[in-house]
C-alpha cells in the first residue's frame, strides 16, 4: 500500500461520507445530531479499507515468496 492508494482511498471515503452526510441532512432533517459521529465515522471507514488493503497485500507477498 503506497502513498498513492492511501490518498486514493481516503479521496473515496470522504466522498462517501459527504454523500451520505448530504442524503441524511436532505431526506431526514438532522439537527441533533454530533458532527463528532461523522468525523468517527469517516475515520472508521479510511481505516478500515486502508488496513483490509494493506493485508490483502501482505498476502500476496507472502504467497508469492511461498510459490
Amino acid at each position: 500500500v503506497g502513498v498513492y492508494d492511501i490518498f486514493s482511498v481516503a479521496k473515496a471515503v470522504t466522498i462517501g461520507c459527504a454523500s451520505s452526510i448530504i442524503i441524511l441532512v436532505f431526506m431526514f432533517r438532522i439537527k441533533n445530531y454530533s458532527r463528532a459521529v461523522f468525523f468517527i465515522d469517516w475515520l472508521i471507514l479510511l481505516i478500515t479499507v486502508s488496513g483490509s488493503r494493506f493485508v490483502i497485500n501482505i498476502f500476496r507477498e507472502r504467497l508469492n515468496k511461498v510459490q
